[in-house]
């Protein structure tokens, strides 16, 4: 390609119209925001597509942390484990069977278990832009959720305002974080709620 000449990609795993810069080196997407679970040209997940991203290009990163049933988990996806069940985790790439670890599945599980993806603290999807190292949220804020269940979340992978209430006492609960310590949750009411 011509530097400045512009080129369509009709596949439909990454449509869009791009073009090469004064370098002849590198491609730039215009359009349009790719939208998925997986960062765009990700060679460890579509090894046909472009090998990297573009300044400026846009992810509508669906990723959340509702969690996933083990039958829907992927291979070489990063989860946290959130809810047992009748899932062996072990069996696809957990060192263990324990609430709050965090593993690269080998593949889809089998069971009633739930995992988040590790690290993803939002309830809704993001949109996100690569600037040329790593891809940047566009929203100016993350919001903390709220949770329900009876099995204590993990303190790590929450937003300090989160609210838990816990489903099998009927307590609810903040985390907090007071900047010295590490984030806990914090009882904010004395008698069960229901």
């Amino acid at each position: 390609m011509l530097d400045g000449q512009p080129a369509v990609n009709i596949n439909a795993s990454q449509p869009g119209l791009f073009f090469r810069d004064e370098t002849g080196i590198d491609l730039f997407k215009v359009g349009p925001c790719y939208v998925g679970v997986d960062s765009p040209n990700n060679p460890d997940i579509d090894p046909i597509g472009w090998p990297g991203n573009s300044v400026g290009e846009l992810w509508f990163d669906q990723r959340t942390s509702i969690p996933i049933t083990a039958p829907n988990l992927r291979a070489n996806v990063e989860y946290e484990i959130v809810f047992l069940g009748t899932t062996d985790f072990t069996t696809i790439g957990a060192p263990s069977n324990t609430v709050g670890i965090t593993f690269t599945a080998t593949g889809p599980g089998t069971g009633t278990g739930t995992a988040s993806y590790a690290g993803i603290v939002q309830p809704f999807p993001v949109l996100r832009v690569w600037d040329g190292t790593s891809w940047a949220s566009c929203m100016p804020y993350i919001y903390a959720n709220t949770i329900v269940s009876d099995v204590k979340p993990s303190t790590t992978n929450h937003l300090s305002g989160t609210l838990w209430w816990n489903s099998g006492t009927g307590l609810m609960y903040v985390l907090y974080n007071d900047g010295t310590n590490p984030p806990a949750w914090t009882q904010v009411s004395s008698t069960p709620v229901g």
